[in-house]
């Protein structure tokens, strides 16, 4: 019987992982992915994300962003700047995997599953069926997206609002010459991103309509206008689940954390430092009841 499993092994999963093993619980996190894994994330750290983590992440800060353009759907632009940064530039793929290593180091188990079949609740327990073996848990807590697998299964009566991002990656021979950017438009109701990495920029859209799709022709266009005759690569799009902050991500002995509670920002689509934030509550919330 573990205090915890933990399905989805990002930010929130294994922010949860961390803290429970540190205190001496016996954790299991399941992925269905082997790290490291690309995982489809602009990857910018805002300074009060940075501040959550327990451990060290510099070595994983590619560019440090101490301007941001902002410009308006009509073309009226301004900056912002700032002595400190602003934003801390990372590739989740390695960020990710940097964390579930530290949770490891801390006494976590990680397992790579297939199929998560069913949850079933019990008298102060849960068990989970996945690739046809039980688990039990006193709790179960979903770190899996916005298109979590846990919060359908478990019965939570409410949707996650899901608004779509696309992405991609353009090299270029100097990334530190491209600032940080967000730039609106009407056309897709959301903004456009240009992040600078380390030998590379990422490019993106989010738009705030949810369930409409973002046609990869935009980005296209869109990067011939900024980054004319350059290659898009690893281009990708996603759901950011936001829409959650007014419920509770809990039912009986189920949990969700970050996308899959709906608690990315609707704004900007900042997931991060909330996916940490919850999921160090949740290991905070187990903690707090582990008598029960």
């Amino acid at each position: 019987m573990f205090d915890a499993v933990i399905i989805g092994a990002g930010p929130a999963g294994t922010a949860a992982a961390y803290d429970l093993a540190r205190a001496g619980c016996r954790v299991m996190i399941l992925d269905r992915r082997r790290f490291p894994r690309k995982k489809p994330c602009a990857g910018g750290l805002t300074p009060r994300a940075l501040s959550l983590f327990r451990f060290d992440v510099k070595a994983q800060v590619l560019h440090q962003c101490r301007t941001l353009k902002i410009t308006m759907p009509g073309g009226n632009h301004f900056s912002i700047r700032h002595r400190r940064p602003l934003c801390h530039m990372t590739r989740r793929q390695d960020l990710d995997f940097l964390a579930l290593n530290q949770a490891l180091e801390k006494g976590a188990m990680f397992r790579v599953v297939d199929k998560i079949e069913s949850i079933e609740p019990g008298t102060g327990h849960v068990t989970l069926v996945a690739d046809g073996k039980h688990l039990g848990a006193r709790v179960l807590v979903g770190a899996d997206g916005a298109n979590s697998l846990v919060r359908r299964m478990a019965g939570f009566g409410t949707r996650v609002i899901r608004f779509p991002a696309v992405e991609a990656d353009i090299a270029v021979d100097r990334p530190g010459d491209h600032g940080m950017e967000f730039v609106f438009s009407r056309q897709i109701q959301g903004y456009y991103w240009i992040f600078p990495k380390g030998d590379h920029v990422n490019i993106g859209i989010f738009s705030t309509p949810a369930g409409t799709g973002l046609k990869k022709s935009l980005l296209l266009e869109f990067a011939r206008t900024r980054f004319p005759n350059k290659r898009l690569g690893a281009f990708t799009g996603y759901p950011i689940g936001t829409g959650g902050f007014v419920r509770c991500p809990g039912r009986g002995r189920v949990l969700l954390a970050g996308d899959a509670a709906g608690l990315a920002e609707p704004c900007f689509g900042e997931g991060i430092f909330f996916a940490l934030k919850s999921g160090q509550s949740a290991a905070r919330a187990i903690l707090e009841t582990r008598v029960q």
